[in-house]
């Protein structure tokens, strides 16, 4: 969705914020790059050099899909996963 405040057209997309979420005077883009960054470390993603697979953990796993699926939400088209 693009708001505009008079000054700036504003971008909103669900993986961002609300319009209701924010001060609109003087943002020209309004993103949840700290807290979506604060969510991926959360994922345990420490790789295990005993495995015979790849990804080696299922943390890997978990990461990669959220981060497939939150790109194509964005709307990118060239969203691909591979057999590992």
């Amino acid at each position: 969705m693009i708001k505009t405040d008079g000054q700036f057209d504003i971008i909103y997309h669900p993986l961002l914020v609300s319009p209701e979420e924010c001060e609109m005077s003087s943002v020209k883009y309004v993103t949840r790059c700290v807290e979506l960054f604060l969510e991926y470390v959360k994922i345990d993603t420490q790789s295990n050099e005993d495995s015979d697979t790849f990804p080696s953990t299922a943390g890997q796993l978990v990461l990669l899909q959220r981060l497939h699926d939150e790109l194509k939400a964005l709307g990118l088209a060239d969203v691909t996963k591979d057999e590992f």
